[in-house]
Order: structure tokens, then C-alpha cells, then sequence
């Protein structure tokens, strides 16, 4: 007589593979979504150290990507001198509405605030200097700024809340 596996003890094997995929499919997701939020911060901590030599070369800072000595990934364009970057993940940008209203100041990375959309969420990564609000001063953080008060994508993406719905990513 040959030795087969029952009809049972396959529905059982594939009842443990499916509460195995239940359990490590959402930890795979936070995973992935983490990474690319590190992602956002490497490349926004590199266009703000580009933008703060940029300053100090010329005196004054730029809304220009093209101006800095850092190639943004994605595919920019610029209108009305200010330039988007636009790759899988991620829209960077320049938020105009934080740009420092006096300068120089000591160093033009404590006055430009760049922001990385994300891009099918509700929410981006920004990082900045500290002219302008003092939340940022918090060395090595990055500012969750969320669409619409939309406090929960943050939350989602694995902000930190650190004050009144202020959150951040380490």
C-alpha cells in the first residue's frame, strides 16, 4: 500500500502557511514602508546639506535643485524657479511657505525646509532648519507633515509623536 498524505493534513498545512502569511505580511509591509521613509530622509539630508553649501557659497539660498552640487534623483522640472523631483515614492520639493523671510543667516540650511510627498499616502518628510520654529531643533529628526490634518497616515508610516499632534521620524 503507498502512503499519501490525507485531504485533512493537507488543509492543515495550508491553514498554518495561511496564518503564518497573516502574521508576517504586515510586519513585511512596516518593513518596506520604513525603508523608504529612510530613503526620503537620506535624500532630503543630502539636498539640504547641498542647499547649505550652496548658501554659504553665494550668500543667499536657492529654490532651485539644479543650482546645488547634488544630483535629486527622479525626473525634475522646474516652473516658476522652483523644482519638483519626482521618483516611484517620492515628489521632493522645496516648501516655499517655510523659506526664511530674513537672511542670511549663519547657515542657509537653518532656513530652508525641504519636503519629500509621499507619493499614493497621505503625508510627507521634511526636514529643515530651526529659524523659523523651534521643533527642530531636535537633532536627527525628521518632520511628519500629514495631508489634511491626516494625523493617522503618520502614525501609519511609524512617526513618533513628541507634542500636540506633532510627529516625527528618528
Amino acid at each position: 500500500m503507498k502512503k499519501a498524505f490525507t485531504l485533512i493534513e493537507l488543509l492543515v498545512v495550508v491553514l498554518i502557511i495561511g496564518i503564518l502569511s497573516a502574521i508576517a505580511l504586515p510586519q513585511y509591509t512596516k518593513a518596506v514602508e520604513k525603508s523608504r521613509i529612510a530613503e526620503a530622509k537620506l535624500v532630503v539630508k543630502s539636498i539640504l546639506n547641498a542647499e547649505s553649501v550652496y548658501g554659504l557659497a553665494n550668500g543667499t539660498p536657492t529654490d532651485n535643485f539644479e543650482e546645488l552640487d547634488i544630483t535629486v534623483p527622479g525626473e525634475c522640472t522646474t516652473t516658476n524657479n522652483q523644482t519638483r523631483c519626482v521618483t516611484k515614492n517620492f515628489t521632493y520639493f522645496l516648501d516655499e511657505s517655510n523659506v526664511c523671510v530674513s537672511y542670511p543667516p549663519q547657515n542657509s540650511a537653518n532656513c530652508i525646509f525641504i519636503c519629500a510627498s509621499r507619493n499614493g499616502k497621505n503625508y510627507d518628510v521634511c526636514g529643515g532648519g530651526s529659524e523659523y520654529d523651534n521643533e527642530f531643533t531636535l537633532e536627527g529628526y525628521f518632520y511628519c507633515s500629514p495631508d489634511e490634518n491626516d494625523y493617522d497616515a503618520c502614525k501609519e508610516a511609524g512617526a513618533v509623536k513628541l507634542s500636540d499632534n506633532n510627529y516625527y521620524f528618528k
